[in-house]
């Protein structure tokens, strides 16, 4: 059994790894399934952590009220950022398209 600080939000899309949000310390964590802590997120933004996905090579996406759309690698270091507050990813995970509700657009990105 692995114990996990914070509430569960959501696994990676490959099912080896999970989020959790402490909403007192307004933080996220990342996790394996083993409980070994891979990193940490600032939570302060109103974002929704239960967005994980591996995207072909192990990429956490949150999506942020800010319409913004963060990409992060595993260990919590960002990779980028898109416009859009929303967000859906390709099945082969090459291609991220975000929309934005401010000017009712739709963006594609190559991401690999």
């Amino acid at each position: 059994m692995a114990i996990f600080v914070g509430s569960f939000h959501g696994f990676s899309e490959d099912g080896e790894r999970l989020l959790t949000e402490n909403t007192e310390g307004k933080q996220v964590y990342l996790y394996d399934l083993l409980g070994k802590r891979l990193g940490v997120f600032d939570g302060k933004l109103e974002t929704s952590f239960n967005n994980i996905t591996k995207a072909g090579k192990g990429f956490l996406v949150r999506n942020s009220v800010d319409n913004r759309t963060y990409l992060y690698n595993f260990s919590g270091s960002p990779i980028a950022s898109f416009i859009g507050s929303s967000f859906r990813f390709s099945s082969d995970g090459q291609w991220l398209v975000t929309s934005s509700y401010d000017d009712d657009c739709s963006r594609m990105y190559e991401l690999f």
